[in-house]
């Protein structure tokens, strides 16, 4: 680790161009795996303390130029010396892509467009670069009579660059349509300013410029010297630049500059960037990696290899600020002090909030993370977690999709958001089933009802029907079910609950209803002769009712076998008299069957002999 050391000397060299850009012809795709942190715990790593990549042979000879943080946590880069764009992955996995290049393009600079590509200039050609995540490279023409150097996503939609020898400002589209612009002498360094319009450094004319989105250029201030270089948009709302004569220069969006001396005896200024904690880093191509602080102090970090010629600089995925060295054909981190991004987000719908969790970063920078910030989108809804990785966001809608970030934070500032997570869509359990009834049978019921009047966010999935006192089994087959096993003559309550992805909701109940069937046969049928030979037949109720009460009884006789039946009477009563008397030694058959609301039972049958 190098302690960081303040530096108080001010030189004015001239505008550095990158050393050793020497072209090279295309390369074939390389793979190396390389990890970006040695370790998977969390550890407290001090602000300045560098790591080099010098080590990965397959770079050799690539002269790496401009850096950004792309897609899926990646690192692109561009490498200049033998054209082509190069990433870097948090598994740390290298990838260098040369197929549709052009050999003599000599990449300078790239941004991700706001199509998440990244799109790249190129110095010795009149193309802008486009590359996919997957690596696919597409070349647009300019139009430009020279090559462009520095470029930056602009708030229209589109990718904004800089040709300074052709003294002009080119907008490209995502679809290659192309406007060019006049911007000064030899506009430079291009960034996408917080005011909505591009703001530019004009390295022959000493001045920065902004630019509207329509193209008009108006000059704001600047040193009065040439040989200004990048510039960047500082994380306090204001725009800064790096000057050859040594001073870093901030102006704001109404035109006031301020310098800042006091850093290298004889920078050769060649990036710079807003870091993550709130401060200005820099790369000095004499081998140091340089920051200055909101009260103008500088601090330098000496690079291992003093020939590595730093170049881009970038925020990295991880709270570290990530460089390129075309001198030793490398790349390198140093740590901001910041924690690395949380990562793995997932969320959780719940009524009105999400459960959400995450990863926390290996790397907890200089000192423990206090808190960490979940963030909700849309809406900013908030939550904090102080010594855990989840917590819940309240205050959502439900059956509206909101995605997840989270940041970290220590004593060094916050980092900027995560990944977000997959979309997710607050609710809760359905309310309860509309209109239940329940139409009991011969030991089963029929239940119907309707759909709940709000799902809870969800579709509903199922119905559950359940079933007091507890025995009967209910098939459901949509809005119906069919239940069973009851027994008859017991009263029983139906109710309903539909279920979605949040659980099961409310449940509504029918009437009680008692399941019913037809009366077993009457018992115990006897025969005896009344007054007159009038047979009267006697009977004892039903065994079983069939769980509804008898209300009467039927009777009939017959006195040829049962070839017909002359007669039938219902009664409430258990004893009948045939009202009229039959001749002595008749044969007589008698059948009697019970009655209920279910319907009628079978026969009971009584043959006799009149007497």
């Amino acid at each position: 680790m190098l302690d960081p050391t303040t530096k108080d000397i001010n030189m004015r060299p001239s505008f550095p161009v990158v050393r050793g850009l020497a072209l090279l012809a295309a390369l074939s795709l390389a793979l190396v795996a390389v990890p970006m942190s040695a370790t998977a715990d969390p550890t407290i790593t001090p602000r300045g303390t560098i790591t080099d990549f010098a080590s990965l042979s397959p770079l050799a000879g690539s002269a790496p130029g401009g850096i950004v943080s792309g897609p899926g946590g990646a690192l692109w880069f561009v490498m200049n010396g033998r054209p082509g764009i190069a990433s870097y992955t948090p598994a740390g996995v290298l990838t260098m892509y040369t197929a549709g290049i052009s050999a003599t393009s000599s990449p300078v600079d790239l941004t991700v467009g706001p199509d998440r590509n990244m799109w790249f200039t190129e110095a010795r050609s009149e193309f802008i670069g486009r590359i996919t995540p997957d690596g696919t490279i597409t070349e647009f023409p300019t139009g430009a009579t020279a090559g462009s150097w520095t470029i930056t996503t602009g708030p229209d939609g589109a990718v904004w660059f800089t040709v300074p020898l052709a003294g002009q400002v080119g907008r490209m589209t995502m679809n290659g349509q192309v406007s060019l612009y006049p911007a000064g002498n030899s506009p430079l360094g291009i960034t996408s300013g917080p005011d909505g319009a591009l703001w530019i450094t004009d390295n022959h004319g000493g001045g920065v410029g902004r630019m509207t989105t329509d193209g008009e250029y108006t000059l704001m201030g600047g040193i009065g010297a040439d040989g200004l270089g990048p510039i960047t948009t500082g994380p306090d709302g204001a725009l800064w630049f790096t000057d050859t004569s040594g001073p870093i220069g901030r102006i704001t969006t109404s035109g006031v500059v301020t310098t800042y001396t006091g850093g290298p005896a004889a920078p050769l200024w060649a990036g710079i960037a807003a870091g993550p904690d709130g401060e200005i880093w820099l790369t000095d191509q004499s081998g140091n990696i340089d920051r200055l602080t909101p009260s103008g102090k500088f601090y330098g970090y000496g690079l291992p290899t003093h020939t590595a010629q730093p170049y881009g600089i970038t925020t990295g995925p991880d709270g570290a600020m990530w460089f390129t060295e075309p001198g030793s054909d490398s790349f390198g981190r140093i740590t901001s002090g910041l924690p690395g991004r949380p990562s793995g987000v997932v969320g959780e719908a719940a009524d009105g909030a999400a459960n959400v969790s995450w990863s926390a970063p290996t790397d907890a920078g200089m000192n423990a993370i206090s808190r960490f910030t979940v963030t909700a989108s849309p809406g900013g809804a908030q939550c904090v977690a102080v010594a855990a990785t989840t917590c819940t966001v309240s205050g959502l809608s439900n059956e509206h999709q909101y995605t997840f970030t989270v940041t970290a934070t220590n004593g060094a500032g916050t980092t900027t958001p995560s990944d977000p997570s997959q979309p997710v869509t607050p609710g809760t359990a359905p309310a309860a089933p509309q209109s239940v009834t329940a139409k009991a049978g011969n030991t089963s019921a029929v239940v119907t009802w309707q759909p709940p009047l709000d799902n809870g966010g969800s579709a509903v999935s199922s119905y559950l029907v359940h079933v007091n006192p507890s025995g009967p089994v209910c098939n459901v087959v949509g809005l119906v079910a069919t239940c069973t096993g009851l027994q008859n003559g017991t009263p029983y309550v139906f109710s309903v609950s539909a279920l979605n992805s949040f659980g099961e909701g409310a449940s509504a109940s029918a009437n009680a209803v008692t399941a019913t069937g037809s009366p077993s046969p009457p018992q115990h049928l006897v025969y005896k002769a009344g007054s007159g030979h009038t047979p009267i037949v006697s009977w004892s109720a039903p065994a079983s009712n069939g769980g509804a009460p008898i209300t009467s009884y039927l009777v009939r006789w017959s006195t040829n076998h049962g070839k017909s039946w002359t007669a039938w009477k219902s009664t409430s009563s258990t004893t009948m008299s045939f009202g009229h008397a039959y001749a002595k030694n008749t044969f007589v058959i008698v059948e009697v069957e019970a009655r209920n609301s279910a319907g009628t039972g079978s026969w009971s049958k009584l043959s006799f002999v009149t007497k």
